[in-house]
């Protein structure tokens, strides 16, 4: 009994969080994760993964995000090449903070001389605005929205377009402000039991001890 009242009153402060607009400690990052998708499970090919935004492609976040999603896909037999001559399949990466902002991105391209066209969401990457819950007119807590999505394109099923096979998208609300230190956890959730189940919302936790909040 000594022992637990010791650890208790080690760890309490740890716990607490009382005088930061953050906890110290979390234990887990949880999510939603909503998947339309057209894949047999036997699909097998090379991958070329782009950015969403153009203006992300080399960045130093993306590439991590990038690195995550190529695990998951080498897991499920697909193979990631460079070369846009050597692709049977097209994947986009897009994240970031949910933003008040009702700007769109939209991506009108061509790979392997096959015409690609979606709007979607432009997401905060920097700076984001935290939103705040509420009980009797007092603040209870602050987080952020993250998103991840992830739209996979078939580039042989068509002469003349991208076919999309696979729309997936994660969301995680959390106190975690850094969309890089998100990745991993955001991979995980989208990619676990991949591609999920079709046209269902899913719930998933990632258990997970961190302290400072990321």
């Amino acid at each position: 009994m000594i022992r637990i009242l010791s650890l208790l009153l080690v760890i309490s402060p740890l716990l607490v969080g009382c005088y930061s607009d953050k906890p110290i400690m979390t234990f887990g990052t949880g999510g939603s994760r909503y998947v339309i998708h057209d894949l047999k499970g036997n699909e097998r090919g090379n991958i070329l993964l782009k950015s969403t935004n153009k203006g992300l492609q080399g960045d130093l976040v993306y590439r991590g995000y990038e690195k995550e999603v190529t695990k998951y896909l080498l897991q499920n037999g697909f193979k990631t090449t460079t070369e846009e001559n050597e692709a049977d399949y097209v994947g986009f990466i897009n994240y970031g903070f949910l933003s008040e902002r009702k700007d769109k991105i939209i991506v009108d391209t061509k790979i392997k001389n096959k015409s690609i066209y979606f709007e979607t969401q432009d997401l905060e990457i920097t700076n984001p605005s935290p939103f705040e819950k509420s009980y009797g007119g007092y603040s209870i807590s602050k987080g952020y929205k993250r998103i991840l999505n992830f739209r996979m394109y078939d580039l042989n099923k068509d002469e003349n377009n991208g076919i999309l096979i696979l729309d997936s998208k994660v969301d995680s609300v959390g106190v975690c402000d850094k969309i890089g230190a998100m990745r991993v956890d955001l991979t995980t959730m989208m990619f676990k039991k991949f591609p999920g189940k079709n046209d269902k919302v899913e719930k998933i936790t990632i258990p997970a001890l961190r302290v400072n909040s990321c």
